[in-house]
């Protein structure tokens, strides 16, 4: 007899891998873009705001799925 798997009480409701992915790629792409601006320009303070405008994002995401 093969393993069963339970079922998740609600479908619409995301996993902690799915979770994980809403919160952490657009911290990561925020970064990225960042950084690339910073050393186009120069300024230091661009990376910071491609973080804390890649974590909104990812919060937002993250807060509608719930």
């Amino acid at each position: 007899m093969g393993r069963v798997t339970p079922k998740r009480s609600d479908p619409n409701r995301p996993d902690s891998a799915q979770r994980t992915a809403i919160l952490w790629t657009p911290l990561i792409v925020g970064l990225a873009l960042g950084a690339s601006v910073a050393a186009a320009t120069g300024f230091w303070w661009w990376s910071t705001i491609g973080v804390l405008g890649g974590a909104a994002v990812g919060w937002v995401g993250y807060s509608r799925r719930r």
